[in-house]
Formats: structure tokens, sequence, C-alpha cells
């Protein structure tokens, strides 16, 4: 080891003195610069030398030939062991707290979590755990890196929402087991394989807005697909590998393509339409005069004395709200397009129809469906004998004072609620429409009542035009909607157009029928 004593360092060094002599530089300072770059050694190797006993106390090896082992930090109070160990996949260090204060213990825990991490690497898959609110958060943002407005491109931020709304039932799900805190890798795909997450979704009660009516198989179903699109989601990341991923399986349900929703008779259609016309838009209720108060009160229709009169708390305000309304739903059953694409029109996409003939031009309008604004993605124009309605619907934004939705080349929605100039939501129009359907009689809270929602709209049209005879080509393209769909969802209507046809030679006045007789025995 150099000494630390100028004589001994002088008698040492003194050729390399001389030379430096001749070149001009003194002794004195030599000797003081030789003696500073001792120093410095000596205290770069105490440094080095207390470094491993000042992080790393009671350092124990874990696995012997493994770069992994257990110890004591010196600069916390509660001194807790620690797991350090190398990943040579990533090359880096991987160090965990073990939680505890007893070494045997301690070294138990790091066995269990060095298996499982050597475990991760072997089958390459992520290091880190994530409970399954981590994945479904994980998969979201990853999710709105693709949110576009234009359907069929990416994600609509009402797609977006679907999703949250399907992963929140996989978590409560989970939380009923008492698993959503589990980390993903950690959870038997056995307790939750199979349809029990189908089953059980079927069994929850409905949300407010669809209170009373059971679960739809195909809704059930719609959320496992979330589900399995997640978990596929979590393999191409590595957290979890094909083995490790449950088996959420579909309900099993027998698509017959038949449409779910129902829709109004001719007579019906009438009758709902007479009553909105001559009584709702009008303000009059059944009312009978009572001698004893000298006033007219409400009264049901078998009352004696019941006449339709004028209700006067209906202020004129709400009777322009439900004329707009009742022009919106004759526009529907006439045009045939989806909610949102009502919701969604803007003024500038309203416009007249070009054609050469004069009749047709004076009672169509052509409607402009943006691609933003459709499902599949697609634009399209929807020609319809809507005229008379809009014009009463402008008629009505004048008195109102809407001169931005008068204007055709304004970018304002068109479809407006005259009583605040919102939009129409989807809630506002469902309130109005089971008000109309009760009022008319229609809907009289019966098992028998047929399930009218706002998009039964659009499968009256079809239904309607289909037996007419309209061509299915042309009526897929108004619709936005594709042959084949149409045949399969609308294909029974084929059976009633043809009656007359599937009916020749039947019945006992027809000569081509033989009645077969059998003797009596």
């Amino acid at each position: 080891m150099p000494s630390d004593d100028p004589q001994q360092i002088h008698s040492t060094l003194s050729p390399l003195l001389e030379v430096l002599q001749q070149a001009g530089i003194a002794e004195a300072d030599i000797q003081r610069h030789l003696l500073d770059l001792v120093t410095a050694k000596q205290q770069t190797s105490q440094s080095a030398t207390q470094a491993p006993r000042k992080h790393y106390l009671e350092q124990t090896t874990l696995i012997d030939g493994e770069d992994a082992f257990i110890y004591r930090r010196a600069d916390t109070k509660k001194k807790l062991w620690y797991l350090r160990m190398y990943d040579p996949r990533d090359q880096k260090n991987i160090v965990r707290s073990l939680g505890t204060i007893d070494k045997s213990l301690a070294r138990a825990k790091a066995i269990e979590i060095w298996s499982e991490v050597t475990q991760k690497i072997k089958n390459n898959h992520r290091i880190v755990s994530l409970t399954v609110q981590q994945l479904c958060d994980r998969y979201l943002k990853d999710e709105q890196k693709h949110l576009t407005d234009i359907p069929r491109q990416g994600i609509t931020p009402g797609t977006l929402k679907n999703k949250q709304k399907h992963l929140r039932r996989w978590q409560e799900f989970l939380d009923s087991l008492r698993l959503l805190s589990t980390p993903i890798d950690r959870i038997d795909p056995a307790k939750i394989d199979g349809d029990a997450f189908g089953r059980w979704l079927m069994s929850r009660p409905q949300s407010r807005q669809y209170q009373g009516r059971p679960r739809s198989p195909d809704a059930v179903n719609g959320t496992i697909s979330q589900i399995r699109r997640m978990y596929k989601f979590a393999v191409k990341k590595r957290y979890l590998g094909p083995a490790q991923v449950p088996d959420v399986e579909y309900l099993k349900n027998k698509d017959d393509r038949a449409y779910k929703r129902d829709i109004i008779t001719r007579d019906e259609y009438q009758r709902l339409w007479r009553w909105m016309q001559d009584k709702w838009c009008r303000g009059r209720i059944l009312q009978r005069y009572d001698r004893q108060s000298r006033e007219w009160t409400p009264c049901s229709e078998d009352a004696d004395g019941a006449q339709w009169r004028r209700d006067p708390s209906v202020t004129d305000e709400e009777l322009r709200r439900r004329v707009c309304f009742e022009k919106l739903i004759g526009i529907m059953t006439n045009v045939g397009a989806r909610i949102k694409e009502y919701q969604g029109l803007r003024c500038r996409d309203i416009v007249e129809t070009d054609h050469p003939d004069p009749e047709i031009r004076a009672r169509c309008l052509t409607l402009t469906i943006i691609r933003a604004n459709s499902k599949t993605g697609q634009g399209r124009r929807i020609v319809a004998p809507i005229r008379k309605r809009f014009d009463a619907i402008r008629g009505i934004y004048d008195q109102c004072g809407f001169e931005h939705h008068l204007d055709p080349n304004s970018d304002a929605l068109f479809f407006v609620d005259p009583k605040d100039g919102k939009p129409w939501t989807q809630r506002k129009l469902r309130l109005l429409l089971d008000e109309v359907l009760t009022g008319s009689g229609l809907k009289r809270g019966k098992p028998t009542d047929k399930n009218l929602t706002l998009y039964f709209t659009r499968h009256q049209y079809a239904t309607w035009r289909l037996r007419a005879g309209v061509d299915r080509h042309l009526l897929a393209k108004n619709m936005g909607t594709s042959i084949l769909q149409l045949e399969k969802t609308y294909g029974h209507i084929d059976t009633e157009i043809s009656a007359a046809e599937l009916i020749k030679g039947q019945g006992y006045n027809s000569q081509s029928v033989v009645l077969m007789e059998t003797e009596d025995a």
C-alpha cells in the first residue's frame, strides 16, 4: 500500500522529480498534488467498500446459482425484508417488498415470488400483475386511441361508452365472487368458465329505463363479446397466457332472424293518428259538466255527458311541443331512418328533391345522412313525402323565434324541443311516445300490450313499403341496410304479399280440391 510519508514519496520518485524540476515545476507543488491523489484514492476505496453495507443489510442468497437474494434496507425504520432478483430478458433488476420483518417468512415468500416471476419470464409474459379493474382501464385507454366520429372507421364515443357499461357488468360479477381485487393471473379460470356469467347477468334486474322487461339473451351475449375482446387484448399485451384466459361462453339462443319489436296495424295507426291530431295536439280531454260545482271536470269516456273540451292547464307552448312531436312521428314512419340519424340531422341536410315530376317535387324532400351520422359509416340520401310536415315544424320554429333553424344552410340540428330549443333526447321522445300510446288506448298496462319503442317507426316503414311492392334494392339503399339483412328480417312478409298465390285452389268451393272421405267401420 503506498505510504503517506512525504520523505518516502520523495526518495521513491526522485528520478521523476528531477525530470519535472528540469521542466520548471517546483518540488513543493509536485508533492502537494501527489498527496491529493493519494487522499482521493483512499476516500474512493472506502466509499466503495461501505456501499454494500449501507443498502443491503444481512444480504442472504435466495437460491444457489441464481442472481437473487433477500436483504434489509438500512435506511428504513421498519427493517422490512426485500427481494432483489435479476431479469435476464429485460436486463434489469426486480425489487419486491416482502412485507415482513421475520426472516424465515420473508425467505418463503421470496421463493414464491421468484418462482412466479421466473415462470412469467420463461413464458414471455409481463411481470406486472393487474387486477380486473386495472385491465379494464388499460383496455379502454387503448381503445380510446381509435376514437372517431365516423362509424366502422374506428370506435365512436357511443361505442366506447357501451364498452365501459359492459365491462362494469364483468367487474360486478367478479366482485360477487370476491375476485375483484385478485390479480388476473392468479384467478383460476375454472371458477369463471362456462355460462355462469351469462346466467348471472340474465338474473340481474333491469335498469329503470327497461324495468319490468326480461333481459334479452342477445344483449347478454353482446356483453360477453366485449369481455372476450378484453381478454384477447390481455393475451396480446402479454398480461396473460392463452391458458389463463377464462372461457366465458355465450348463452344458447336460436337466432330466427325475426324482428324483435312490434308494429301496429293500419287500424291502430289511424286510431293513434286521429287521437294525436284531434285531441292531444289541440289540448282536448274528456270532461263533463258538474251541476253542483258548476264547472267542467275531467271524466272517463263512458261517463254521462262526457265531451271533448280544451284543457285550460295545457299552455300554448305545450301545444306547440305536441304538434312538433306528432309531425316528427309522421316523418319517422315515412322515412324509416334510425333514431340517431334524426337526432343528428342538420338544417343543411334537408334539400329539395331533384325530380322531373312537379307533383313529386311538391310532396317530397331529400334528407342527407352523412357518414358520421350513419350506423354503417356510409352516407346516403333518403327521399320521402314529408314536405308538409317539415313546413309545419318550421312554422312552429318561426313562432318560437328560432331563426337559426329556418336557414336552409344552417349547421344547427333541425329537430329541437320548442320548449327550450335544445335537441330532442331519446328520453324526452320516449316519454311522449308512452303518453300518446296510453292516451290513444294502444297501451293499457296489460301483458297483451305491444312492445312499441321509438324504433317501431323504422320497422313500420319497412313493412309497409314491402307490402306496397317497393323494390328491395331501392328500399335497402334508402334505409341504409343490406338486401340480405332486409330479407332475413322481413322475409315473413313474402307470404303475406303472395297470399293470393298461396291460397289458390284452397277452400270447399274450389273444384280443384278433392276431399278425402273414409268409410265407417
